[in-house]
């Protein structure tokens, strides 16, 4: 009722609230409690409210939302839509992530199984640019998230690993 009235970055942020809570537990209460939290009304209510405000997230929100949806390893109909849009909207902002936000949806999007070749190519095109700023965690999430995707360039590898 209240979301054309609530700023995306507050919407958002409730999302990667509850995830980085959940993941706080320790994995091994994970799954059990992102499952309670998914089978929630709240939750859905939630998603929808994600969903109506996505053309107006920034880099930093839509990374936030990629990020908690791939820890709570949200994986039901609504769940995998959301990614869907929020891969295709971060597509279109790409070259303003700054290297965490690249890392972590790329890990994020690894982690959902998400495999679409031309977003890997403008990711790894952005990677490459910016790569002098990564952390080396981040450098970790870049190979994690290929390694996973089972996705391969030479060339990106090459300059990455001289980097």
């Amino acid at each position: 009722e209240f979301v054309d009235e609530t700023h995306p970055l507050n919407v958002c942020t409730i999302m990667h609230r509850i995830a980085r809570s959940v993941a706080r537990e320790g994995a091994s209460r994970l799954p059990e409690k992102a499952r309670e939290i998914r089978e929630t009304f709240a939750w859905r209510r939630l998603l929808g409210f994600v969903t109506k405000r996505l053309e107006d997230c920034n880099n930093l929100e839509l990374t936030n939302c990629l990020w908690a949806l791939a820890t709570l390893e949200a994986r039901g109909e609504a769940e995998e839509a959301l990614v869907l849009k929020l891969a295709d909207l971060s597509s279109v902002y790409l070259e303003s992530f700054e290297p965490r936000n690249l890392a972590l949806s790329a890990w994020a999007l690894a982690k959902m199984g998400y495999v679409d070749t031309a977003w890997c190519r403008r990711w790894s095109v952005q990677v490459l640019a910016k790569i002098g700023g990564f952390e080396p965690r981040d450098l970790t999430m870049v190979l994690h998230a290929f390694g996973t995707l089972h996705w391969r360039d030479d060339d990106f590898l090459g300059r990455f690993c001289r980097e």
